[in-house]
């Protein structure tokens, strides 16, 4: 790759890539399969002590790499698990996405003035139109937080997903367990159940419910914004 680059850590494995990209007709959504299917693609970022102690930079692939979910995706997720996504096909742009319940693909971008899409999708790294970009930058600024606590858009989903869960039971337990599991996917651990329900029994004062407010920091938690 060129006298400054680093040696590859599998030149093998690049090998039967390119083999296998030559053999379909240099096809890169058949190339694409080969590695989505593949047993190390699909592996999660679970921490194991003893791989950690061997390869504590993961050259050797024993685990996936956590990265955090582009803005849209991220969006699109909030939406549905608050059940507030509207998956209309076809239609106008959104001027703005944080007053719209449509899929983030219709969010409207601008390369003359900055729309209000602009400015939500900007603060999570949506490269600049104007310019030509390999990928996309990856930063974590306090902008990023403050917007999860303050904005309106958040907000709004923390008391949909509110409904949610007052529909799904009325016993806060069981509010909590199902909540874990639309939101994560997992259990709710021993200790998670305990802080939760600590905080329902609080006197914490707020613009929101308890509820509400409990709703807002599973939404903006990093688990639900992070490819495991």
């Amino acid at each position: 790759f060129g006298q400054l680059g680093a040696r590859p850590s599998h030149p093998e494995l690049l090998d039967w890539l390119a083999l296998r990209l030559m053999e379909n007709g240099w096809s890169v959504k058949n190339l694409h399969r080969d590695i989505m299917l593949s047993s190390t693609y699909q592996l999660s970022s679970h921490h194991d002590a003893e791989q950690y102690a061997k390869d504590g930079n993961n050259r050797w692939l024993w685990r996936a790499n956590r990265r955090r979910m582009e803005v849209e995706v991220w969006r699109d997720t909030l939406l549905f698990v608050t059940q507030s996504l509207d998956s209309t096909m076809g239609g106008l742009p959104e001027q703005d996405l944080l007053s719209s319940y449509r899929r983030s693909v219709y969010g409207f971008v601008s390369r003359d003035s900055a729309s209000a899409s602009d400015r939500f999708l900007k603060l999570f790294d949506l490269p600049d139109a104007n310019i030509s970009h390999s990928k996309r930058a990856v930063t974590t600024v306090p902008q990023q937080l403050l917007f999860a606590m303050n904005s309106d858009f958040i907000i709004r989903l923390a008391k949909s997903l509110y409904k949610v869960l007052e529909a799904h039971s009325e016993n806060d337990t069981a509010r909590i367990q199902y909540a874990y599991r639309r939101l994560y996917g997992r259990s709710v651990s021993p200790d998670e159940l305990e802080m939760g329900q600590t905080f329902l029994l609080s006197n914490r004062n707020g613009g929101l419910t308890l509820w509400e407010q409990y709703c807002q920091v599973l939404l903006a938690s990093s688990e639900l914004m992070y490819v495991e």
